[in-house]
């Protein structure tokens, strides 16, 4: 049996993240390197000793044009998917590629479900991954008595005016909507004896427990609460408009011997963590260069001094699940932790 040296209940997944992809030659921030950081990340492999890997989205920074970002992401697609290895797609913020149209009169440049129609399929097509429906991006992968469930915090309607503008900017406008918040519910009301990891782009919560998304991060999170409290009830969300607004039911009162004990998430570009109500959110450093000069580099990165054709030019991780043990360790290379570990 594979990984029989790592006991029972033992998994490992490789996490990339926010690789932001351009057609730049930059030596000092995002560039070609986001393609070649994907195909490193793959060499983890080739040591198999991954059961799931992941990109948490970004996979493109969204700056091309139009027919230059879907090459990209068909590239990154190709370059990602595995025969060997089962494999998680995760939408980003910048995957709509709305940082051309802010520089272009708005105008959408991908037409609807552009990464959508690219990115999930390959995705869904595999024997290993679960799901309700192909459509909002919500998948499950199962190793023993561990799950692990995507969710898609950029779930926006496409929306245009008469003038071909997106109603909503992707990039700002982070959300979960009622139809993805209800195949989220369909899987946990079926998740018994599992330990459950979810993982999205974003994080639903602050470290105040605030709404980390513009639309119903909280809710996801008082979703995950009740399901680790056996709850029965319903969400309801206030002061959105129509098109997110949540009236869906949940009953986890059957619920036997499940947990959700941690949330992975990229998108801020720094490595951080905190754990609220029990659930404990880990945060992954981006893969994308970001050198210590550039405006937009976050203090986190500055500090590793990131520079081209060093080591920590990318960044990567390995994330280990041990339910025998309560241990969840991440191990990192490049601009990342060596080693973090939690309780779980």
């Amino acid at each position: 049996k594979k990984h029989s040296r790592d006991g029972y209940n033992s998994i490992n997944i490789g996490v990339l993240t926010d690789t932001h992809y351009k057609d730049a030659d930059s030596i000092d921030f995002y560039g070609h390197n986001g393609l070649r950081h994907v195909k490193e990340f793959n060499y983890l492999e080739d040591k198999d000793v991954l059961d799931l890997k992941a990109h948490l989205g970004d996979w493109m920074d969204g700056s091309d044009p139009g027919l230059v970002g879907e090459a990209e992401l068909i590239s990154l697609s190709r370059t990602f998917r595995s025969k060997k290895t089962n494999f998680a797609v995760i939408k980003g913020n910048h995957d709509e590629n709305d940082k051309f149209d802010e520089h272009h009169d708005l105008r959408a440049s991908f037409p609807e479900n552009e990464f959508e129609d690219i990115m999930w399929p390959s995705m869904y097509a595999q024997d290993g991954i679960h799901y309700i429906t192909r459509k909002h991006g919500v998948a499950y992968f199962d190793k023993d008595d561990v799950r692990i469930i995507t969710v898609n915090t950029s779930d926006l309607p496409y929306e245009l005016d008469d003038q071909g503008k997106k109603k909503y900017d992707a990039k700002l406008a982070l959300a979960i909507r009622e139809d993805q918040m209800q195949e989220i519910i369909e899987i946990l009301e079926n998740s018994n004896g599992k330990t459950i990891i979810f993982m999205s782009h974003a994080n639903p919560i602050t470290r105040k427990g605030t709404n980390a998304l513009k639309f119903n991060g909280r809710s996801l999170h008082e979703l995950m609460v009740a399901f680790n409290q056996h709850e029965k009830g319903y969400l309801n969300s206030r002061d959105v408009p129509p098109e997110f607004t949540l009236a869906n039911s949940f009953d986890f009162t059957k619920i036997k011997n499940a947990k959700i004990v941690a949330y992975l998430c990229g998108h801020r570009h720094t490595e951080d963590q905190y754990r609220i109500n029990g659930i404990q959110y880990i945060f992954f450093n981006c893969s994308a260069l970001m050198g210590p000069n550039h405006a937009l580099t976050t203090q986190y990165n500055k500090r590793w001094n990131r520079q081209m054709d060093h080591a920590n030019e990318a960044a990567g991780y390995i994330v280990n699940v041990d339910v025998q043990r309560h241990l969840l360790q991440v191990f990192g290379y490049g601009a990342a932790s060596k080693r973090r570990f939690y309780r779980i």
